[in-house]
């Protein structure tokens, strides 16, 4: 466990103090050198002593520096673990519900599909509002289900606007029952596209 630890401290830490290295850093060290052996030769050893001075406090305050950077990166690295672990949980608890969610609007087409068969064997109009209100349930059912991944899908969902008809239903009892057929049946295609599409995220 300590070894993992270690391990997250030290790639929390290496990565910004190397990128600096990469872009500032390299470039003021190599300076440095560079203009401690131009000052020791045109002046003298003696005199590049303050040089030298210099350039050890500033790579010694460095270290110093990235030391503190590392033990602190060691002291968070359990609680990141911890935060890290915890989201990896939420992610596949995620993925698990969403999984069940688009089951059971897997099993709501079905059960949409039955309801809609049942309503083209209706014998009498006196069963066509009792038969409706059933579907304006099973619609309530359904797109509270699909809200619980993607509200705007859902009232998308829900809102028919215009539509082209697939089925005339020749049985229909009268006009409105062939219409309520007509919608039933976009409603339950449309479910069949938001399911495919969910499913393929």
């Amino acid at each position: 466990m300590f070894r993992r630890i270690f391990c997250f401290a030290f790639e929390k830490w290496k990565t910004p103090i190397f990128d600096n290295l990469k872009k500032k850093g390299v470039w003021s060290l190599l300076a440095s050198i560079i203009s401690f052996f131009i000052i020791s030769k045109l002046i003298g050893a003696d005199e590049a002593k303050t040089e030298i001075i210099v350039f050890v406090s500033v790579v010694i305050g460095i270290i110093i520096i990235e030391i503190i950077r590392f033990i602190w990166h060691l002291y968070n690295a359990p609680f990141e673990i911890i935060k890290e672990q915890d989201g990896l949980i939420a992610s596949l608890k995620f993925i698990s519900d969403r999984k069940s969610i688009i089951g059971n609007l897997v099993e709501l087409r079905k059960e949409g599909t039955e309801l809609r068969n049942r309503g083209e064997t209706l014998f009498h109009q006196s069963e066509i509002e009792p038969w409706w209100n059933l579907h304006l349930k099973w619609r309530e059912k359904t797109k509270a289900t699909m809200a619980l991944l993607d509200p705007n899908k859902a009232n998308q969902w829900e809102t028919l606007n215009l539509y082209t008809p697939r089925r005339d239903f020749p049985k229909a009892l009268n006009g409105q029952h062939r219409k309520y057929l007509q919608m039933f049946d976009v409603w339950l295609d449309r479910l069949q596209v938001e399911i495919d599409a969910l499913g393929m995220k």
